[in-house]
């Protein structure tokens, strides 16, 4: 650091004899060309440390996850069930956030998986709450959908929508976290789309983002 200042010192003597100010030491003027040169370079070092720091936080260093969509045993009961793709990262505290087509229909609660190792596909358990259907399916994700088939028709458009082909769509969103090993957050954002007529689903990642 003292070698860094004599250098500041002699390069400020240096500018201001190069734009004719009386010589070092001499001048208050150096003193001061001095003295912003290097509050400058402290001032810039902090900036590129701090700029490194928040691109390591933000980096994204997480395992890859992904929502399936599968069968819990008959045509019509399906469960959420969350797959890590990454061959060699594991995902803690997975969380899918709870799920409802909005205010007043059926809603899904979804339990906490502690741990979900590289490769591994696990069932999150959930729980179904509503009033239009029996509570034997509080198990079965696929009521929060059928659940509220009444009310279908006062879901906003980008939810409840008819294809070119004529295909009638419920599509809503489902989110989920987790943490990496070492307790970075992420967040992740899904599209559920669901064909009515077929029962065919698509889920798409719309989002990825750290969170801390």
């Amino acid at each position: 650091m003292t070698f860094a200042i004599s250098s500041l010192v002699f390069a400020a003597g240096d500018v201001a004899s190069y734009i004719g100010l009386p010589p070092w030491p001499n001048s208050r003027t150096a003193i001061g060309l001095c003295f912003i040169l290097f509050v400058g370079t402290v001032y810039r070092a902090l900036y590129l440390e701090h700029k490194a720091r928040i691109g390591a936080e933000q980096k994204d260093e997480g395992a890859e996850l992904w929502l399936l969509y599968v069968p819990l045993g008959g045509m019509h009961r399906h469960q959420l069930k969350v797959e890590n793709r990454s061959p060699d990262k594991d995902a803690y505290n997975v969380q899918i956030a709870d799920a409802a087509l909005g205010d007043g229909f059926a809603r899904a609660s979804f339990k906490l998986l502690p741990l979900l190792g590289r490769g591994q596909t696990d069932t999150p358990i959930v729980q179904v709450e509503g009033d239009n259907f029996s509570p034997e399916y509080g198990d079965d994700f696929d009521m929060i959908i059928f659940g509220a088939k009444k009310a279908w028709d006062q879901l906003p458009q980008d939810m409840f929508f008819r294809d070119v082909r004529g295909h009638d769509h419920v599509k809503f969103p489902l989110s989920l976290t987790f943490d990496d090993y070492k307790g970075k957050k992420y967040e992740l954002d899904f599209l559920f789309d669901m064909a009515l007529t077929f029962y065919q689903v698509e889920i798409q990642l719309s989002q990825r983002r750290v969170m801390r």
